[in-house]
């Protein structure tokens, strides 16, 4: 009888540490359901860093006698708008800086170089340049305005205490030789039939400055017929 008992502990006991040995049930992994938002991430908001288009003005002159046109920003207006001439003035300083002439040459005089007299305009205005000696005259460079090709020539005057009369239209005349100036000179001898003298000086702005204005307008041009 004791003996019986004693067995029955020992199986008691035996099956107490194999329980405890047993490994512990792992729970069952949760499932994310495939309908479950994903986090957002907003992005900032961009400042564009692209400048707004200036405004721009496309010009048509009214009373020149070359049917074309030319756009240009508000820095830029309409000075004079003759038969066989107009200019525009503009540049950075108020509206002051720079001289932009488109003139027809057809009845325009222009300097003697041998006399205080004008003269009719010369076939080769190039080369009359080069005759002046009261010019310094740089390099001529082909040149394409509005698709019709030309030649363009800077050059500059002294002061050499005289006012004559350089560029003589029917409309208006210009002096030189009393004051320092520097003009760039752009010829297109045949533009619908016509000779088209383009020019720019500046009067408050530095050279450079005004020809790289001043370009901006030029590249602007077309000719109609």
């Amino acid at each position: 009888m004791n003996t019986r008992k004693l067995l029955v502990s020992v199986l008691m006991l035996i099956s107490v540490l194999l329980s405890a040995c047993a490994p512990a049930a792992k729970p069952a992994p949760t499932t994310i359901p495939l309908t479950a938002a994903l986090p957002t991430t907003v992005p900032p908001t961009v400042t564009p860093t692209t400048a707004p288009v200036q405004e721009q003005t496309t010009f048509s002159p009214k009373t020149f006698k070359l049917p074309m046109s030319v756009s240009f920003g508000p820095e830029w207006h309409v000075a004079e708008d003759f038969a066989d001439e107009f200019e525009l003035v503009g540049g950075t300083q108020a509206y002051g800086g720079v001289e932009l002439v488109f003139i027809l040459v057809k009845d325009t005089k222009i300097a003697d170089p041998a006399s205080t007299a004008t003269m009719p305009w010369p076939d080769d205005f190039v080369a009359y340049l080069h005759s002046n000696q009261y010019l310094e005259v740089g390099e001529p460079m082909p040149i394409t305005v509005g698709g019709v090709n030309g030649v363009q020539i800077d050059e500059s005057n002294k002061n050499i205490g005289q006012s004559r009369t350089f560029i003589a239209g029917k409309s208006t005349g210009w002096l030189y030789l009393d004051y320092d100036q520097s003009w760039r000179f752009i010829i297109l001898d045949d533009v619908n039939g016509q000779r088209l003298l383009i020019a720019t000086t500046e009067a408050t702005e530095g050279f450079s400055v005004a020809t790289e204005l001043a370009q901006k307008v030029i590249d602007s041009v077309v000719f109609t017929k």
